[in-house]
Parts: C-alpha cells; structure tokens; sequence
C-alpha cells in the first residue's frame, strides 16, 4: 500500500510557533499545503528566581509533572541560571506523550513511568496504582494564561490528583497568551470565505481564541482535526464537531499521519 499522502489539502496550523513550525513542516513533507497562524503564543519568562525556592526545598515534594515542552524548559532554564546542584535522579518526574522521550534525550532525565494512556489521566492512573500515598504534595509546572479562561486541563489534573489521595501545586512558570487574529486579514478571509481544507488543533486554548473570531458554525465549514482525546473532548463542549481525533497522540508525527489516513476514508 502507497504511503497516505495529504495532497495539497490546505491545513491551517494554530499551535504557537515554538511547536507550530515542527507541525508544518511535517504536513509540507506530506505535500500538504500547512497554513501557519497561531492563534496562542508561548514563552518563557526572563525572571525565573521564584521557583528557586522550590528548588532549595526539592526534599519536600513527591514528584514534578511538566506536562508541555515549554514547561521543561522553563524548569530547567530556571534550575541552569541557580548556582544549586541537585540530583535529579533521585527526584520523580512524569510528563505527556512525546516530552517523555525529550526529556531524557535533553535532560538526561527518565520520567518515573510511561503509562499506556500518555495524557495526564495516565498519570493519574499510574498514582493510584504505583505509588503509596504521600503527604508530600506534586509540583505541576502550568503556563499562566493570558487573554482567555485557563483551559481545563491543568485544573482537571489537579482535581482528579485530589481524588486519588494526592496534593498538587500549580507553579505558573511560563506564559500562554492569545494573539490578535483579526490584524491577520488573510486568515479573516480565508475562514470566512472557506479557503481552507483542515483545521489542525493541537490544543483547547487555540480553540478558544478562535472562537472569539469566528462562530461555530464557520468553523464547523472544515474538517475539524484534534491532537489528542482532551482536546477533542473540549472541542466537542465548544460546540465544534472533530472530523479526526488522535488516538496515537504522542507526537506530531502521528497526528499527521493519523490525518492523512483518514483523509483516504
């Protein structure tokens, strides 16, 4: 069977563009014609020095969940610019999907477990399962979100952490902010006057903000394409209806692939 291709569909690609020009890339290679407008943009904060103290403190916390690519970064930025030496071994980390593989090949840290569900829900699992309750609380590494209502999975995991016996912090250590689409006129009108194929969400906050821009029912003119279950699962309570929803959700070369296999349906 010939590789499934994506032929010329034209995908536009919303994911900030520290992860959003990998996306593209990998639709182009699919000779898919990948649109690049993010509608969220991610960066690390120049002032770190808060999470020094947790830091100091490491002893104290059960384990670190770093549930992004930025949020790895912005921790080990932060740990590189203090004058600390800590074993990291010694220390449980978990992240999501395909950042466990980055972690340890940038890092040199293996995360404690690789549940077969690779979302936090995996993590949760693995909790109850594998490890005795602890009083220690969890760190959890989120973005401070700027421009729309904090997407539910941050809170979710807390919430359901809480469930299973465990205490969780939230240590907003790096920024997710919306851009302003409607100084983009050429995604104005190609939503509006339905020049596009697929529109590839890798997230629930890229939803959103387009949202503020454009109805559901605009949307709704395209094929709907969802990085994984959670952010399909919000799509669908935003009122959208995914055409593909990643199952194998731990890389972008999946989701891809994924895509251009269902286009053949």
């Amino acid at each position: 069977m010939s590789e499934a291709l994506l032929s010329g569909k034209k995908i536009l690609v919303t994911a900030p563009t520290v992860y959003g020009k990998n996306l593209a890339n990998l639709i182009r290679l699919k000779e898919g014609i990948a649109i690049e407008f993010p509608s969220i943009k991610t960066y690390i904060p120049s002032d770190l020095s808060f999470l020094q103290t947790f830091f100091q403190n490491i002893n104290q916390y059960a384990g670190i969940v770093l549930p992004s690519r930025t949020a790895i970064e912005a921790f080990f930025k932060a740990y590189q610019n203090s004058d600390l030496k800590i074993d990291w071994q010694q220390m449980d980390f978990y992240a999501l999907g395909n950042d466990q593989n980055y972690l340890e090949t940038a890092f040199h840290i293996k995360v404690a477990a690789k549940p077969t569900e690779t979302g936090p829900n995996g993590i949760i699992d693995y909790l109850k399962n594998h490890v005795p309750h602890t009083t220690k609380p969890f760190i959890i590494i989120a973005p401070k979100v700027i421009g729309i209502k904090e997407p539910n999975i941050i809170p979710d995991f807390l919430k359901n952490l809480s469930k299973a016996g465990f205490n969780g912090i939230k240590v907003e250590a790096y920024i997710t902010e919306t851009q302003n689409l409607s100084k983009q006129p050429y995604l104005m009108s190609a939503i509006k006057n339905k020049q596009l194929d697929i529109i590839a969400f890798t997230s629930s906050a890229e939803i959103a903000v387009l949202l503020k821009y454009f109805t559901t029912t605009e949307l709704n003119q395209f094929k709907i394409a969802c990085f994984g279950p959670y952010t399909g699962q919000n799509a669908i309570k935003m009122g959208l209806k995914p055409w593909y929803i990643g199952k194998k959700f731990g890389s972008f070369k999946d989701f891809v692939t994924g895509i251009s296999q269902a286009l053949q349906i």
